[in-house]
C-alpha cells in the first residue's frame, strides 16, 4: 500500500461523512421545487448549512455552498463591490484564482519575511501608505505551499485602522485542515475577516463542494447571469448530498478540537526530523514558523519534478508544490519572494501529513528520500 503523503491536495473520505452522503443520495427533489420532495430536499440543505455555520463560528446566513474552493474565491473576490479606484493589498501566496478575481483592480503585494510570512513591519507602512485608498485585504490564512500561518488578523486590524471600509479577505483552504475548534487559528480568523473559503476536500469531505462564507453587511456585485441560487451568488441545482458532507466533514474537524491539531504538528514535526536526519543537506522552507501539516522540503542538486516521480516509484505519494500550480514550469514565486534561489526553488517537494498519518508512514518516507538523495547525488 502507498505511503500517502499529499494531505494538502486532497484526503480521503471519512467514514462518518461518506456514511451520511451515501444516505443523503436517496434524497428524491430539487431544493428548489415547491412540491412535497422539493421541500423536503430544502431542509436537508438548510440543516448542512447550520451544521457547516456551527463548525465555522458563523451564522447560516453566512454559509455559501459552491462547486469548489476555487470557485468560492471567484465569488467572494471577484463579486466584491469596491470602487473602481481603490486599492487591493495581498500577497506572493496566494492561489492563482485570487489574482485571476482581482484582474484588473489596482493592487499591491506585501512582502514576505524569510520564513515566508507577510512581514508585519512592511505591511505596516504600505498599508497606511494606501489610507483610505485601500479597498480591501487579500492574504492567505497559511500558505499552501510552505504551510506558513499568516498574520492575518493583525493585518486586518492595521487594514481596518487606515481605511475603516476596508473588506478583509482570507483564503483558510490550507488553514482550516488543522482543526476548527473554537481555539484553532481559522475560528481565530474567521472572528476577523469579511470573506473566507474552505475546501471540505481537505479535512475528510467531499471534493466538488466548496464552502464559502460572507458576512452580513460584506458589498458584493454578482458578476453572472442565472444566479438563482446561494443568496443570488451562483447558479445551478444544488448537490443536497455534497452539501451535506461538507458540513459533516466541518463539523468532525471542531469535534475533534485542540487534539486533532496536536497530532498533525507532532506528526509533521517527526517527518521533518526524519528526513533531515536521513538527508542532512536538505532545507525545511518557513522551519522558524508556525504551520500547519505541510513541510516543503528542498534537496539541493536535485530537481522537483524527479523527486516526486522516483518517491512515487518507492510508493511515497507527495507533489511538487501546491496542487494548483501542478505543472507549473516556474519556480515556486513563494520561495523565490522568502529570498530562495531559483536552483533552490526548483529542488523541492511538498509532503503533507493528516490525523491518521503513521510512524511507519514517517520512517518509509524518510528511508525512500534517502536512497533518491545517494542515487542522485545530493544527500550531503
Amino acid at each position: 500500500m502507498a505511503v500517502y503523503l499529499d494531505h494538502a491536495a486532497t484526503t480521503r473520505i471519512a467514514p462518518e461523512v461518506r456514511a451520511l452522503m451515501v444516505e443523503l443520495l436517496r434524497v428524491e427533489g430539487n431544493p428548489a421545487a415547491a412540491h412535497a420532495c422539493g421541500r423536503a430536499a430544502k431542509a436537508i440543505l438548510e440543516r448542512a448549512r447550520v451544521e457547516a455555520a456551527d463548525a465555522l463560528g458563523v451564522s447560516s446566513r453566512e454559509v455559501v455552498f459552491t462547486g469548489s474552493a476555487t470557485e468560492a474565491l471567484d465569488i467572494g473576490i471577484g463579486d466584491l463591490d469596491l470602487a473602481p479606484d481603490v486599492v487591493v493589498a495581498t500577497s506572493p501566496i496566494e492561489h492563482p484564482a485570487v489574482l485571476d478575481a482581482l484582474a484588473g483592480r489596482p493592487i499591491v503585494e506585501l512582502p514576505l519575511d524569510g520564513e515566508g510570512r507577510v512581514a508585519i513591519g512592511s505591511a505596516r507602512e504600505i498599508l497606511r501608505d494606501l489610507g483610505p485608498r485601500l479597498g480591501a485585504l487579500v492574504v492567505t490564512g497559511a500558505a499552501s505551499e510552505t504551510g506558513v500561518i499568516q498574520p492575518v488578523g493583525r493585518l486586518a486590524h492595521i487594514a481596518r485602522s487606515v481605511a475603516a471600509k476596508a473588506v478583509v479577505v482570507s483564503d483558510l483552504v490550507a488553514l482550516a485542515p488543522l482543526g476548527l475548534d473554537a481555539g484553532s487559528p481559522a475560528r481565530r480568523m474567521l472572528e476577523v475577516v469579511d470573506v473566507a473559503v474552505v475546501a471540505p476536500h481537505k479535512l475528510g469531505g467531499p471534493t466538488g463542494v466548496g464552502v464559502l462564507v460572507v458576512r452580513e453587511g460584506t458589498p458584493l456585485a454578482p458578476r453572472r447571469r442565472y444566479v438563482g441560487q446561494e443568496r443570488g451568488l451562483r447558479g445551478g441545482t444544488q448537490a443536497v448530498w455534497l452539501a451535506g458532507g461538507a458540513a459533516r466533514a466541518l463539523s468532525l474537524a471542531a469535534a475533534q478540537g485542540a487534539s486533532r491539531r496536536e497530532a498533525i504538528v507532532a506528526r509533521r514535526e517527526r517527518l521533518e526530523q526524519a528526513l533531515v536526519e536521513a538527508v542532512p543537506a536538505a532545507k525545511v522552507a518557513g522551519a522558524g514558523a508556525a504551520r500547519v501539516g505541510i513541510s516543503l522540503v528542498a534537496v539541493p542538486g536535485a530537481r522537483s519534478e524527479e523527486l516526486a516521480v522516483l518517491l512515487d516509484t518507492e510508493g511515497v505519494c507527495v507533489s511538487v508544490g501546491a496542487a494548483c500550480r501542478a505543472g507549473a514550469p516556474e519556480p515556486s514565486p513563494s520561495l523565490l519572494a522568502m529570498g530562495w534561489d531559483e536552483p533552490e526553488a526548483r529542488s523541492v517537494v511538498r509532503l503533507s501529513v493528516a490525523p491518521e498519518t503513521t510512524d511507519d508512514d514517517v520512517v518509509a518516507a524518510a528511508m525512500a528520500l534517502a536512497r533518491i538523495a545517494e542515487l542522485l547525488g545530493a544527500a550531503g
